[in-house]
């Protein structure tokens, strides 16, 4: 089996757009139209200060995703996992990745629009995260997570 491999890319990488389509329609299906917050692979690549991971199996692009700086913490955007991936620590690398960058810049609170499913909520409490809010209808898609102490 290939080792998980996860490393910086520029937004306009182009083997990001596979994922980034798949994480359009994933996000269409799975977030109500006045809270799909999503961006497309052109909003990724205009957004200044964004930064972007890539995972490959191999040569294998398997998930991406990136860090949108805000005023004071940042948040998690495109954040997508190849089916054929899932299941196999992926989310949880770029996630790392995310959080190390994230904390070299002095970020202690990253946001991310989970949407309606629960994998991604799970992935995040599992890297030791904790939902500072999130919870009840009026924000059920959203949600701030707290970047947990570096690993020693």
């Amino acid at each position: 089996m290939d080792a998980l491999i996860v490393h910086e890319v520029r937004p306009d990488d182009a083997r990001l757009a596979p994922l980034i389509d798949a994480h359009l329609s994933h996000s269409s299906v799975h977030s109500p139209d006045t809270s799909c917050h999503t961006m497309t692979a052109a909003e990724l690549i205009a957004e200044p200060g964004l930064r972007m991971w890539l995972a490959e199996l191999g040569d294998v692009p398997v998930a991406c995703g990136a860090l949108k700086p805000l005023a004071v913490d940042a948040e998690v955007k495109s954040v997508h996992v190849a089916e054929t991936a899932r299941g196999r620590g992926a989310a949880r690398a770029i996630m790392e990745a995310i959080a190390g960058a994230a904390r070299a810049s002095g970020v202690t609170a990253l946001y991310l629009e989970t949407g309606s499913g629960t994998s991604c909520k799970a992935t995040m409490r599992r890297g030791g995260y904790i939902m500072r809010w999130g919870s009840g209808p009026a924000r059920r898609s959203k949600a701030m997570w707290r970047i947990p102490p570096a690993s020693t």
